[in-house]
């Protein structure tokens, strides 16, 4: 008898047997989970018109999971279910197959939406104001007029729009216009709420004020709707008064556009547009960063000192458009600061618009190379960095079968200006001589070295160490110390000769065949 899962197959072999997930499941045979279902399709955001302000249900489309290759369709879940009560506003909802959380999952937005109150025109000479009440109808509106002027007919105290987006009362719809000369004894409107003074665009938050007034005058508390409103939106006639003479407010000086618009008059009022170069909505415009011109290479600058140098480079360059006014900088170093050797990055800026575009370049201050002359035959030179003093320390030596063609100089520096001392001794004499001890031409031991120089470079670069501790001036305020330690083997006499003989040998042997 096999063990193999139910959903798997089982397969007869030479003493034994092997178990195989089926097709849609994974596993090792003995247990096999079915694969996650296929998301074939997933719901469309859905709006759903509703005529209350208690909002409505929610309903979609069911979503479609199934499991390959049988094509089997998966049950799944929500986040949430088919004809639960929602507010007017958007709720997401997400739905996964039945088991499948972690896996292939599907979310949409439901809209609960009340029908649009359209809102008509406002009346000649006059303005209308809408609000949304906390509760009761969907939108308050009210009408009111120009001082000057009084309405048509007598409107309704107030106006509304249901939630199915019909308008009451409906018989004075469209609402009056303010047509008729106001008079005092004989206005439309009693209550002082439905003027205002001046000119309607200067005046929208007196006319919210007043709507507030009424509304809280007028409101049924009594009957749930709460006396308060938000969303209050003032809509003033776009043309002129019936008798008002067109003003040029942009050439009497009375618009309130910014110093950095154009002001621009229309039938009945005035337009400002920022002028090219700036940003904003005309009444405040702000410049627009400069654009990057020009950025300094980066550069570099050859000291002759261990202390560094000064800093400097070609400005950069930022130009104000389309004006090409060239624009102020500022950068994160100043030219003339002292800089140690190294590499030195500077960043630059338009000033005021350190978020703007940027440009950053390096400064690299750097002593002149000094060039370390060819090792001597038969021996090496060693060099190092010391810590203070001359920018390279070097002393040459010679293999111990071997001495110098003439007396050395204990050490050679090269001092910041890349010269050589003592300049006499260079070039630095070749170890072609003989090495006889009682005649050596250098009576410090630590100028010799035994065996093959490039077997012998740790004890080579050992013996400058201790050459520099007995020759540095210490008491001159250079360190004792020397870094960077590298020995530069040179040709040997013995290596040319062992070559001459191989070569001899080989063409010998090369005749003999």
């Amino acid at each position: 008898m096999d063990n193999c899962h139910e959903d798997a197959s089982c397969t007869d072999t030479n003493g034994s047997f092997t178990c195989t997930c089926n097709d849609g499941f994974t596993g090792n045979g003995l247990y096999c989970e079915r694969n996650a279902p296929n998301l074939v399709s997933c719901p469309a955001d859905t709006r759903i018109t509703v005529n209350s302000p208690d909002g409505g249900l929610l309903d979609w489309t069911d979503p479609e999971f199934r499991f390959q290759p049988s094509n089997e369709l998966a049950n799944h879940e929500c986040s949430a279910n088919k004809g639960d009560a929602a507010p007017i506003g958007t709720r997401n909802v997400l739905c996964w197959a039945e088991g499948f959380a972690d896996r292939t999952t599907c979310d949409f937005d439901i809209v609960i939406e009340a029908p649009e109150c359209v809102v008509p025109a406002p009346p000649l000479n006059g303005a209308v104001a809408c609000v949304v009440a906390k509760a009761g109808a969907q939108k308050y509106c009210s009408i009111s007029c120009n001082d000057r002027y009084d309405f048509a007919v007598q409107p309704a105290d107030m106006y509304l729009c249901d939630w199915h987006a019909v308008w009451y009362p409906a018989e004075d719809l469209p609402w009056p216009d303010c047509s008729v000369s106001y008079r005092p004894e004989r206005a439309r409107q009693k209550n002082e709420l439905y003027y205002y003074g001046g000119t309607c665009a200067f005046n929208e938050e007196d006319i919210k004020r007043n709507l507030l007034l009424l509304y809280t005058s007028l409101g049924d508390c009594s009957a749930g709707i709460g006396c308060g409103v938000t969303d209050i939106v003032v809509t003033c006639h776009s043309g002129m008064s019936t008798d008002e003479e067109d003003v040029d407010e942009c050439a009497t000086g009375t618009d309130n556009c910014h110093e950095d618009a154009s002001c621009t008059d229309t039938d009945g009022s005035f337009t400002c547009t920022c002028n090219d170069g700036y940003t904003g909505n005309g009444l405040l415009c702000e410049r627009n960063a400069p654009n990057l011109v020009s950025c300094p290479a980066d550069t570099r600058i050859t000291v002759n000192s261990t202390d560094g140098g000064l800093l400097d480079w070609t400005d950069p360059e930022f130009r104000f458009q389309p004006s090409n006014e060239l624009a102020n900088h500022e950068c994160s170093a100043n030219k003339g600061d002292a800089a140690p050797i190294g590499t030195r990055n500077v960043l630059c800026w338009a000033e005021g618009f350190a978020d703007g575009t940027t440009c950053d370049f390096d400064i690299v201050i750097e002593a002149p190379e000094c060039v370390v002359p060819a090792p001597p035959l038969n021996g090496a030179v060693a060099c190092g960095v010391a810590e203070a003093g001359a920018q390279k320390y070097c002393s040459i030596s010679c293999n111990d079968r071997y001495d110098f063609a003439h007396e050395p100089a204990d050490t050679y520096r090269c001092d910041w200006n890349a010269v050589w001392y003592p300049a006499e001794d260079l070039p630095w004499p070749d170890c072609s001589g003989s090495y006889r001890p009682g005649r050596a031409r250098q009576k410090n031991e630590l100028c010799y070295f035994s065996g093959l120089c490039a077997f012998n470079e740790e004890d080579i670069k050992r013996d400058l160490q201790r050459l520099y501790a007995t020759l540095g001036d210490c008491s001159a305020g250079i360190r004792c110390g020397i870094a960077d330690l590298e020995v530069t083997c040179g040709m040997s006499t013995d290596e040319g000769e062992n070559i001459r003989k191989i070569y001899t040998i080989c063409r010998a042997y090369s005749r003999a065949d």
